[in-house]
């Protein structure tokens, strides 16, 4: 059994993962604020208990400060987990990771990517978005090697690519921003509207359509590198809620917008877990690209 942990900007988000025949699988999940992280002692106690070993190992991943994350091992040391911190330097041997500077990829993009790759198990042409609603919203792109024209391919063996992608403010930041810089707007969240009437709706209308745009521009740029195959997308984060229903209409209007295949969209929430999960801790930090 392994504790898995992501230390993100908002959230303490942690699982517990237990290898079956199947492969490895996420028993049980726990997330909280940075004001409640001592709810994660007492989960653990709960969990634990119930099959206990004499050391369990943790992965994860933060990108929070020092002082928090020391305060995260130190609840992790009293139940005897010693932690192992990866980022995206850590490879994979399915998955190149085409980034110009790993030390620049947010270890959430990377783990995030591969734990919806993990999950969906794409057709050997299709492409994968994963798109992550989060204090910032990112859409990253993971196409197979094949798709690539024979003379730019990348010089790798490995099956898929990492591509990278966009980096935008979240759903809840755009909010926040509006508040913050703009007078009695009246602020949240109104109807999905075309042409809104009301301020909260041409809010609530507009950071959606902001966030959507995004994601359909990269859809149609990721299918034209697999065109056989429609896209699958991967979306999570805790901004998810704020644009859950401009993504149900953005795959039910797109036969009557798009000429390309309607893209196939799917939530998991727990796609950074799912890719810490599927990771063999490396005896050393590579320096050679993943």
């Amino acid at each position: 059994m392994k504790v898995l942990l992501d230390l993100g900007n908002t959230r303490l988000k942690a699982g517990l993962l237990r290898l079956t025949a199947q492969g490895p699988e996420l028993a049980t999940t726990f997330a909280a604020t940075y004001d409640q992280e001592q709810g994660l002692s007492q989960w653990l106690e709960r969990h634990l208990q119930a099959e206990p070993c004499p050391q369990v190992q943790a992965l994860g991943i933060s990108v929070v400060t020092t002082e928090t994350r020391r305060h995260v091992e130190g609840i992790l040391s009293h139940h005897q987990c010693h932690v192992h911190w990866l980022d995206a330097c850590t490879p994979n041997p399915m998955v190149h990771n085409a980034y110009e500077e790993y030390t620049q990829l947010g270890a959430d993009r990377w783990f995030g990517a591969l734990g919806a790759w993990y999950q969906l198990n794409p057709h050997p042409a299709q492409a994968l978005i994963y798109c992550s609603f989060g204090t910032a919203t990112t859409i990253d792109t993971m196409i197979p090697r094949a798709a690539f024209p024979a003379t730019h391919r990348p010089a790798t063996q490995k099956p898929w690519v990492y591509l990278g992608g966009l980096i935008l403010p979240g759903p809840s930041l755009m909010y926040q921003s509006l508040d913050q810089h703009t007078a009695r707007l009246g602020l949240g969240q109104g109807d999905l509207q075309d042409f809104p009437t009301n301020t909260r709706s041409a809010i609530s209308s507009g950071i959606a359509n902001a966030q959507i745009g995004a994601l359909t521009q990269q859809i149609l740029k990721t299918q034209h590198l697999c065109p056989q195959h429609p896209v699958l997308i991967v979306c999570s984060g805790g901004g998810w809620p704020l644009v859950a229903n401009a993504l149900d209409q953005l795959v039910e209007q797109w036969p009557t917008l798009h000429t390309e295949p309607q893209p196939e969209l799917h939530h998991a929430e727990h796609s950074v877990l799912l890719g810490l999960g599927n990771t063999s801790v490396p005896t050393k930090q590579s320096a050679n690209r993943p």
